[in-house]
């Protein structure tokens, strides 16, 4: 079992296939892997009836068992209990320090040997899934370092060219204005297209760069917005905070949707309002530019779109866009939020 264990480096592969194992190799019915989440324990994985399958099921720490999750979980012992529905034993996690494993049987109690050999086999699964928390942060530095490398290189050689030729156009410009007028407005049109692609190449080396959570998503956007030459306007009546993924997720989010503003909607202008309660938080991306027509398919299945839809997807969220003609755009961007996470709004 160690060595398989070893081998995954994919959390939710690791807890259904543990919970199979465990649950065959001992012939016993029932075994679930919970992790704690703020005050609730979700149910992540359960073997029972011969199969083990993923689950994503909250469980209220008022359940029959809250004390004893909360006591292990603290001090990282085991406890066994007993009731009218059968007998169970409950394990910490411990390299996690946010999970137990929960075994039940109806036959017998379980005997000290057998709390032991599971307090063994729950110390390895531990061990495997902080390796796989380590190695997930490994991906994220590679992903990071490698984004920060193309940014360099592009910012070294392609943007720095594209400078080259929008000055030698404006020099040829200069130069030829006077007396060859058809060959000044070609080299004219050669500059803005350079411009343009100089533009292009530095929002997309400012969308290589990894988000920075220390100075907030408003304080991000905004930079960013002025970077691509656009007003932004953000609307948010508190001052939330959420956790960094989400937060990082809403950026790209944001981030694609001005981007598609400043190369389609025709106007510098461009807003965006958070709102939130308990359980959502809305960002609105709106323009008063030219707008289009969304049921037309080519519009609504670009580059752009596709990927804000990808990352909504991703995080359990809901997409929309509102759009008319000379009307302006406006993308709603709904994800649930869990409790005591909100959106961070500025530099603390």
């Amino acid at each position: 079992m160690t060595r398989k264990l070893w081998k995954i480096n994919d959390m939710d592969t690791l807890l259904s296939s543990a919970v199979r194992w465990i649950g065959e190799q001992f012939g016993w019915p029932r075994v679930d892997a919970l992790l704690k989440e703020d005050s609730e324990l979700k149910l992540r994985a359960r073997y029972t009836q011969g199969q083990g399958t993923l689950v994503d099921e909250t469980m209220p720490l008022e359940d029959e068992f809250k004390n004893v999750i909360e006591h292990i979980c603290s001090e990282f012992k085991a406890s066994a209990m007993s009731s009218a529905s059968g007998h169970s034993v409950v394990l910490p996690l411990k390299m996690s320090e946010m999970g137990v494993l929960w075994i039940k049987r109806e036959t017998q109690p379980f005997s000290e040997l057998e709390v032991e050999i599971l307090e063994i086999m729950t110390d390895h699964i531990s061990l495997a899934m902080e390796k796989i928390r380590l190695y997930e942060e490994w991906q994220l530095l590679l992903l990071a370092e490698e984004r920060n490398r193309l940014a360099r290189d592009l910012h070294d050689s392609v943007n720095q060219k594209l400078f080259s030729l929008s000055l030698m156009a404006r020099g040829i410009w200069e130069i030829s204005k006077e007396d060859r007028k058809e060959t000044a407005d070609a080299v004219q049109e050669i500059g803005q297209l350079a411009q343009e692609a100089l533009t292009e190449m530095r929002s997309l080396i400012w969308q290589l760069r990894p988000y920075r959570t220390e100075q907030g998503i408003v304080v991000s956007l905004k930079t960013y917005a002025e970077k691509i030459g656009l007003i932004l306007t953000v609307i948010a009546d508190e001052q939330p905070t959420i956790g960094v993924d989400m937060e990082e997720g809403l950026w790209r989010i944001a981030q694609e949707g001005l981007n598609n503003i400043r190369k389609h909607s025709g106007t510098r202008r461009a807003w965006i309002r958070f709102e939130e309660n308990e359980s959502w938080l809305v960002m609105k991306i709106s323009d008063q530019g030219r707008g289009f027509n969304v049921n037309e398919s080519a519009s609504n299945t670009s580059i752009g779109i596709t990927s804000m839809k990808e990352r909504v997807a991703e995080l359990g969220g809901m997409f929309q866009i509102q759009s008319e003609i000379g009307s302006g755009t406006v993308i709603t961007v709904t994800l649930p939020v869990q409790k005591g996470g909100h959106l961070r709004t500025d530099e603390d």
